[in-house]
């Protein structure tokens, strides 16, 4: 998934606010878990996450996602 850093999703300082990726990385682990299951389903658990660098306005941050671990709560 490639998102392009518009100036909504950044602070004052042109930088894309951590709540935005986290955003993003929450769509591109559904769009994986659906397609994994082709069924409604919900993404749960994150291992870890660092912001190592900044996302700057007009940047494009590009997202991978995959299924590690599927389960069923029934």
């Amino acid at each position: 998934m490639t998102e392009l850093a518009i100036p909504n999703d950044a602070n004052i300082l042109g930088n894309v606010l951590g709540g935005r990726v986290m955003h993003w990385i929450d769509l591109a682990a559904a769009t994986a878990a659906h397609r994994h299951c082709n069924s409604i389903c919900v993404t749960a658990a994150i291992d870890a996450l660092s912001f190592l660098n900044p996302i700057k306005l007009g940047h494009l941050a590009h997202l991978k996602a995959r299924v590690v671990h599927t389960g069923n709560s029934r």
